[in-house]
């Protein structure tokens, strides 16, 4: 390790599409993932004041005591590292922020005595193993970063409990509930592989009430949200005045939902239950859209075991079917 190193660095997780086994409570965290509270910030009066002692002292070149780790940059995206010696969080990829302050202007100095230049300050929309949403908030953006970094005083700051113990590094709550508990890699690093999650609809969610209603009803287009609001049918709802604006998540699954049922009038598929299987395979089963998608695929089947029922020029009644399907999708979900 490089000279004046004194690192902690890292613990690590995989948070996947589909993460069926997750519990949504924190007290039932599962042992690779986070807990939905993991980043949410609790009151603490402190580390608002030291939050902007740091932000005030960047000008004046924090020192940042960081792990040297190169991979392929492409593998990095989704790794962070937890760092004892890091003033705060710290990114290299545009891309990934949320929200951006690019006010924010400094310089940081690693270990080695070199500077790299801080371009920005925000927030980091990332997705949680059991599907739920949270930001890794105040990082900073330095594009000539090739890892992520997570400072661990932010954390501790923040109020969560951090152990290191049997080659274990485990996280909890003020209330000692379990957030996560991960082995220690072969060359000593705890790695956490998060993932980014930029979606439209996620990133601007915090930012405009319609987009959140939209989460909220699980992708509801929309013109949908709209005549909800127009016919006054959901207390609460306010107006919404975007109907032709898609949602990238929806979008983003389309294509392997329509290859999906066109499989199963082909006969590709041919069971019922099957079907479902992979479509919730290709959403995962924690999505938002599973509420949407367990009732459209109901209408489906049932309709579906009407088109079977008929042996008579079934190709067509099939063709048929899968039109009139792929305009249902088109006008309900997008």
């Amino acid at each position: 390790m490089a000279r004046g190193y004194m690192v902690i660095s890292g613990f690590g997780f995989e948070i996947s599409d589909t993460a069926a086994d997750s519990q949504s409570s924190p007290s039932a965290a599962a042992t690779d993932g986070f807990g939905a509270d993991f980043l949410a910030s609790p009151s603490n009066k402190t580390f608002e004041e030291k939050a902007n002692y740091v932000e005030e002292k960047i000008q004046e070149e924090d020192m940042l005591l960081m792990a040297s780790y190169k991979k392929d940059e492409q593998e990095e995206n989704h790794k962070w590292y937890l760092d004892s010696g890091a003033s705060n969080h710290m990114c290299g990829r545009k891309s990934m922020f949320a929200e951006l302050d690019e006010s924010v202007r400094g310089n940081v100095a690693l270990g080695d005595e070199s500077k790299m230049e801080v371009k920005g300050k925000g927030n980091i929309l990332i997705r949680l193993k059991n599907g739920d949403h949270q930001f890794i908030s105040n990082g900073y953006y330095i594009p000539s970063m090739k890892t992520n970094i997570l400072s661990l005083g932010q954390l501790l700051e923040k109020g969560y409990d951090i152990r290191l113990k049997d080659n274990n590094l485990s996280i909890r709550d003020q209330e000692s509930n379990l957030i996560t508990k991960v082995p220690m890699s072969k060359n000593r690093m705890f790695v956490l592989n998060i993932r980014n999650d930029i979606a439209q609809c996620l990133k601007m969610c915090y930012k405009e009430e319609s987009w959140l209603w939209h989460l909220r009803f699980g992708h509801l287009n929309f013109g949908g949200l709209e005549l909800l609001s127009r016919k006054e049918m959901v207390r609460g709802l306010p107006c919404i005045n975007h109907p032709k604006q898609g949602c990238e998540v929806v979008f983003k699954f389309k294509a392997k939902f329509m290859d999906a049922l066109y499989n199963l009038l082909d006969g590709s598929i041919d069971d019922n239950t099957k079907f479902e299987d992979e479509c919730r395979a290709i959403f995962g089963a924690q999505s938002y859209v599973l509420f949407t998608l367990d009732k459209l695929v109901q209408k489906f089947v049932k309709h579906l075991h009407a088109v079977a029922s008929d042996e008579t020029d079934t190709k067509l009644l099939q063709l048929h079917a899968y039109e009139n399907y792929r305009k249902l999708w088109e006008d309900d979900l997008i």
